[in-house]
Parts: structure tokens; C-alpha cells; sequence
């Protein structure tokens, strides 16, 4: 078996269209970071917007698709108590809208899971 290698000329346009490739996807990115200097991405990107479902087989929460809802399951993951969170989501969205604290106890684990690359 025989094998060809490439001219040195043949090595040096790749290294080029490489290089070029390069420095163009460089300059895109410094725009970008320019760009940005001095925004607050917290207040232009919502938490769940981020999100990806919370499991590949799991299905997920009747309260999931309320977005208000979510942004504070979200919020007060394992910042406070189940109760004190319950209490704070009612008092935010109304205590019709509040996940039980089961669902609310099986939806950190899941985030929990989440953030520890499992689930």
C-alpha cells in the first residue's frame, strides 16, 4: 500500500485557508465581547429560556410550562426550606399555581441530578 503525502505547498494552503479561518472567527468574537461589555446578561436572558427539559426520559412537572412559576422553583432551589419556598411562591403567584411539596422536593432532586451532569 502506498501512501501520498501532500507537497509542502499543498500543507502550506491548508495551514493558510486554516489560519484565516481562524482569525476571522476571532474578530467575530471579539465583536461579540465587545458588544457586550457592560450588559447584564441576568436581566436579558431568563433562566428558563435556558433550560433544557429536565430529563431526557423523565416526564416533566404539571407546574413546568408556567414560566412564572418555574423561575421560582428555579430561584429558590435549595436556598431555603421546601415549606419556606412554598410559602414564598404563594405569595408571589398565588397558592393556586404552588406546587405541592412533593413535586416541588422531586423537582430539585432532578435539578440536583442536572447540575451533576446525571439524569
Amino acid at each position: 500500500m502506498v501512501r501520498l503525502q501532500p507537497s509542502a505547498p499543498q500543507v502550506d494552503a491548508g495551514l493558510a485557508a486554516d489560519r484565516a479561518s481562524y482569525e476571522d472567527d476571532r474578530a467575530r468574537i471579539a465583536a461579540i465581547w465587545q458588544a457586550m461589555a457592560g450588559v447584564d446578561v441576568r436581566a436579558t436572558i431568563r433562566v428558563p429560556d435556558m433550560l433544557p427539559a429536565l430529563g431526557s426520559y423523565h416526564r416533566n412537572p404539571d407546574f413546568w410550562g408556567d414560566v412564572a412559576v418555574r423561575e421560582l422553583v428555579i430561584e429558590t432551589h435549595r436556598q431555603m426550606t421546601l415549606d419556606a419556598a412554598r410559602q414564598h411562591i404563594a405569595a408571589r403567584v398565588g397558592a393556586e399555581r404552588t406546587p405541592t411539596r412533593s413535586a416541588l422536593a422531586r423537582c430539585w432532586k432532578r435539578l440536583d441530578l442536572l447540575s451533576k451532569g446525571g439524569c
